[in-house]
């Protein structure tokens, strides 16, 4: 029997683990198919695709896009067919990580500005990526 997982994050997003680790540890559970969704981005399934597709390991190019509505937060996962032909995606992701920033930035800001707290960058990073 084929053994698989489809909804797998690295340290590209919220992981624990970075990609070829991840990598290592499927292997190490016998999984034939496995694919990459991190949080609003492909760099780490493109990466997984390009490195590590093989007949041992079929990787499947995913991503796990996020985005809210009336409050509530909604998670659709995606999968492609190859890593072929996503730089615009690529692009509008990046664009969307940039603007993250912005607002991560303006509320780290605020929250010295009105109540001295000063939130070292690491920990503005990781809300870069939420």
């Amino acid at each position: 029997m084929k053994k698989a997982d489809l909804h797998m994050h690295t340290t590209y997003s919220d992981g624990a683990y970075l990609l070829e680790q991840l990598i290592n540890l499927a292997k190490s559970k016998n999984l034939n198919y496995i694919s990459i969704t991190d949080h609003d981005t492909l760099i780490g399934s493109r990466e997984a695709y390009t490195k590590y597709n093989s007949d041992e390991l079929k990787i499947i190019v995913g991503i796990e896009l996020s985005t809210d509505r009336n409050g509530e937060s909604i998670h659709v996962l995606g999968f492609f067919k190859n890593a072929d032909n996503l730089d615009e995606l690529d692009k509008f992701l990046a664009d969307q990580r940039q603007m993250r920033k912005v607002r991560a930035e303006k509320i780290k800001n605020a929250l010295y500005e009105h109540f001295q707290i000063d939130l070292d960058m690491s920990f503005s990073e990781k809300l870069y990526s939420i």
